[in-house]
């Protein structure tokens, strides 16, 4: 039990071993949600890095829950929902009240104009993530490529904003999605960008938004995190080998996820007057 405790146990082994598992099973069964790992092996971390006690409810605790619901969520838009507007609709306003449930509490303290810009800052920070990594048709190499970097650079800002706890769940969700991208490259595994991509995308928009809540995330980190999924939308190295495009789409993806850390560290430096 001393070994679960440790940091690096719960954030990197537990969640990659748990995504690695669930994801080879999905892929021997041909069912294109090995996605579906990244949640699980997310919410097995999260387990031993919060403890089985949800109450009370406060944000991180539903932050935990309200990724679980996503994937969930995902399969049954996946098979219910054909209309891509309409899916899109559906994920928008779910999204939307994700982070009214978080953030409200906090929000509502300020005078209306604070609260209003809070508020629309919030919605449209996750709202981006979640349209970019559910909308676009690219591999899921790329998707996993963004996804990779967003939470990595998310954890990485989170740590630096004073929040050991967000970044702890944050690298292990970036844990579980190096899982599924290992049997992305390697196996050839297919999940598609909605299984995938709304849950991450609902997660690391949560985590990132509420550093800037919760913790001392500046807004700018999170202006340059955003530019992270555009990496989906690039139209290169298509005739590559997979590993090549696992390589080429994250070290693109990186690049915005590590200004963004850097602008963080700078600012510090400038501020400390060092």
């Amino acid at each position: 039990m001393e070994l679960l405790s440790r940091p690096e146990i719960q954030s990197a082994v537990i969640p990659f071993m748990v995504s690695l598992v669930i994801g080879f099973l999905l892929k021997s069964y041909g069912l294109k949600w090995s996605g579906l790992g990244v949640v699980i092996g997310f919410f097995a971390a999260a387990l031993a890095i919060n403890g089985f006690d949800f109450t009370p409810l406060n944000g991180t605790r539903k932050i935990i829950l309200l990724g679980l619901l996503a994937a969930f969520l995902a399969i049954f838009v996946e098979q219910k929902i054909t209309q891509k507007l309409t899916r899109t609709l559906f994920l928008i306003v779910f999204t939307v009240a994700a982070v009214a449930w978080v953030f409200w509490v906090v929000i509502s303290r300020g005078d209306i104009g604070q609260s209003l810009i809070q508020a629309v800052s919030g919605i449209a920070y996750v709202c981006w993530f979640v349209v970019a990594l559910t909308s676009s048709r690219k591999s899921n190499i790329a998707h996993a490529s963004a996804g990779l970097a967003l939470t990595l650079g998310t954890g990485v800002i989170a740590i630096l904003g004073t929040s050991a706890l967000l970044g702890q769940l944050a690298f292990a969700l970036a844990a579980s999605i190096g899982a599924i991208f290992l049997i992305n490259v390697f196996l050839k595994a297919e999940s598609t960008a909605l299984v995938f991509g709304f849950p991450v995308a609902i997660l690391a928009g949560l985590i990132g938004f509420a550093g800037l809540m919760f913790a001392t995330v500046p807004w700018y980190a999170l202006v340059m995190m955003a530019f992270v999924p555009l990496t989906v939308y690039l139209n290169i190295v298509e005739n590559r080998s997979r590993f090549i495009q696992a390589v080429i789409f994250t070290l693109i993806s990186l690049t915005p996820a590590a200004l963004a850390i850097f602008s963080m560290w700078w600012f510090a430096e400038q501020s400390s007057g060092y």
